[in-house]
């Protein structure tokens, strides 16, 4: 998963879809964690929380959230809950999401207090929050409620996925193992992918989201700092 091994045609149509292809190398992370705790006495925060943070501010940005400070945002985790199935040989969704709201004017803080505020707010994945989420999945009311919140294209937020909550990465289905697997986001704006970055660390992310808030997100030195966009 060093690189996208996608066919040109295969590039083509993300592009088509608003799917851009973006990259945090490993010295990326490091000089994030570093400039966000400048001190041995600042208080420890995961750099994954960072990320969120950061992604989270400057996409609110580059789509305007900023002209509308009592709008509502949403950072919408989704959770693997693998550990919590306890079954092996189960390849289907487990998932586990969960979310919190701010509005446009309180993501206008720093990076680390914003990444220090997710912490407080989005709790630990646990077995009961894994049957809650079994049970709403099979409830059609308080799905479509959770819907209009996480699938709604409309609102303003940021989804994080990731691949680990599948389990098909091995499954030979009769011509052999798969050489590359991935996961295409959702068509929803602000739903990305995130993929480990081969062996070395790193993420690569696949993010849905306008043409528009690609090029203020490609012009906005905050997030090009740590972050670069393949396409």
């Amino acid at each position: 998963m060093d690189s996208d091994t996608r066919s040109p045609a295969s590039v083509e149509l993300a592009l088509r879809a608003h799917v851009h292809s973006l990259r945090i190398l490993p010295s990326a992370l490091h000089k994030l964690y570093a400039e966000m705790h400048p001190s041995a006495t600042t208080r420890h925060i995961p750099v994954i929380r960072l990320v969120y943070a950061l992604m989270w501010q400057c996409f609110a940005d580059a789509t305007s959230l900023d002209a509308q400070p009592n709008a509502s945002c949403f950072l919408n985790v989704i959770h693997s809950a693998r550990k919590l199935v306890n079954r092996p040989h189960y390849i289907g969704n487990a998932v586990c999401p969960v979310y919190m709201r701010q509005t446009a004017a309180q993501l206008h803080t720093s990076t680390r207090q914003l990444a220090q505020t997710i912490g407080n707010n989005m709790h630990a994945v646990s077995g009961p929050h894994w049957l809650a989420t079994l049970l709403m999945l099979q409830d059609s009311e308080r799905y479509k409620k959770f819907l209009t919140v996480f699938a709604n294209p409309r609102a303003k937020q940021l989804t994080v996925s990731n691949i680990s909550r599948l389990r098909f990465f091995s499954v030979d289905f009769g011509w052999g193992a798969p050489v590359h697997a991935t996961v295409y986001p959702m068509l929803i704006p602000g739903f990305a992918t995130w993929l480990p970055l081969g062996a070395s660390g790193g993420l690569h992310i696949l993010w849905n989201m306008p043409d528009s808030v690609a090029e203020r997100l490609k012009n906005d030195p905050r997030f090009t700092r740590y972050v670069e966009f393949l396409f």
